[in-house]
């Protein structure tokens, strides 16, 4: 989840301390993923219940940062994981037994999975067509830069060829 939120939401790039910060989070969940390969696990898991709030609350920080700088992405990234994180809230009540069984706490896991997976399939594909307009106006760019430099070419040529056509004119005329 770190590794596909720093990805997302571009922070190597676009915001390095907060990079550094979900960095930090992936070694210390991956080495407590590491510790429950041995014996004994008690206290892992009184970590584990420390460490996975921390880590929800950086992600969501991170992504309203994110959203609040103008990052596109940020905003169905929001939605999705906010979707997800609320129905997951609401079968952790119903498993406890303070909600009623009904088919939203029973399934509204798999339904947060399933719209958390739509939102950012969306968000995907508006990144997908945000970079296929960034390639057009950069060829737009490129072609009225080509153009430019054509246009400065010609005038070199049109003002080297008066050049030179001038004294041989008055050579021409003297032989």
């Amino acid at each position: 989840t770190l590794l596909f939120s720093r990805s997302f939401l571009k922070l190597p790039t676009l915001y390095p301390r907060l990079n550094r910060l979900m960095l930090g989070l992936t070694l210390v969940c991956t080495t407590m993923a590491l510790m429950t390969l041995k014996p004994p696990h008690g206290w892992i898991w009184s970590v584990f219940n420390v460490v996975s709030p921390v880590v929800i609350v950086s992600i969501f920080s991170t992504a309203v940062y994110a959203l609040l700088r103008g990052n596109r992405a940020a905003r169905f990234f929001l939605l999705g994981w906010g979707f997800f994180l609320s129905t997951a809230l609401i079968a952790t009540f119903y498993h406890q037994g303070f909600l009623e069984a009904n088919f939203f706490t029973k399934y509204g896991l798999l339904l947060g999975s399933g719209v958390e997976g739509i939102l950012l399939s969306l968000a995907l594909a508006d990144r997908i067509n945000w970079i296929q307009r960034e390639r057009v106006d950069a060829q737009r760019q490129a072609v009225h830069a080509l153009e430019q430099s054509h246009k400065v070419k010609d005038e070199f040529l049109i003002a080297i060829s008066h050049e030179l056509r001038t004294p041989l004119n008055g050579i021409m005329g003297a032989v």
